[in-house]
C-alpha cells in the first residue's frame, strides 16, 4: 500500500511547548515546510502547553494554515517528560472520544520530507517511523541513504 492512502484517511496529531514569541515564529516555519504533507491529512489536532500567555498566537498560526484544526491547550506544564506525556494523552483521548481510527502522532518540531507519501508499506495495525535529529543528520554529512541503513 502507498503511505499516501493511509495518510489521506488519518488525523495528524502534534504536540509542543511554546515558551516565547520566537517559538511561535519557528513553529510557523515548521508548518510551512511540512505543509505539502500536512495538507494530505484529513484533520489536524494540536496539543500545546506554554511558558507564557501565547495561546492566541499559537491558535492563529495553526488556523492560518488549517482553519478547522482542533486546538487542545494544557493549562499546566509539568516539564519535558511529564508535559510531553500529558500532551500525548490529550491527543490520544481526543481520538478515542471521537472514534478516530488512524492517528499520525508527531511533535511540532518535526520535519517531514514530501516524498514520504510515496513510501510503500505493508498492511498493519500500527506503523512507526524513526526520526533523526539535525545533529545526527549533520554528523552523517546529510547522507540520508546512510541513515536509512
Amino acid at each position: 500500500m502507498n503511505l499516501k492512502e493511509l495518510i489521506n484517511k488519518s488525523v495528524y496529531g502534534t504536540i509542543g511547548h511554546v515558551a516565547s514569541e520566537d517559538d511561535i515564529d519557528l513553529l510557523e516555519q515548521y508548518i510551512v515546510y511540512n505543509l505539502p504533507v500536512l495538507k494530505e491529512f484529513k484533520q489536524v489536532i494540536v496539543a500545546t502547553n506554554y511558558s507564557e500567555q501565547l495561546q492566541n498566537e499559537n491558535q492563529k498560526v495553526w488556523e492560518k494554515y488549517f482553519p478547522q484544526c482542533i486546538i487542545l491547550d494544557s493549562k499546566i506544564n509539568r516539564g519535558h517528560n511529564f508535559g510531553t506525556a500529558d500532551l500525548d494523552n490529550m491527543v490520544f483521548d481526543y481520538c478515542k472520544e471521537n472514534n478516530i481510527e488512524w492517528l499520525c502522532k508527531a511533535a511540532n518540531d518535526i520535519i517531514i520530507q514530501e516524498d514520504i507519501v510515496n513510501k510503500q508499506v505493508d498492511d498493519a495495525d500500527f506503523y512507526y517511523m524513526n526520526g533523526f535529529s539535525f545533529e545526527t543528520i549533520y554528523r552523517n554529512k546529510f547522507d540520508l541513504e546512510e541513515l536509512d541503513t
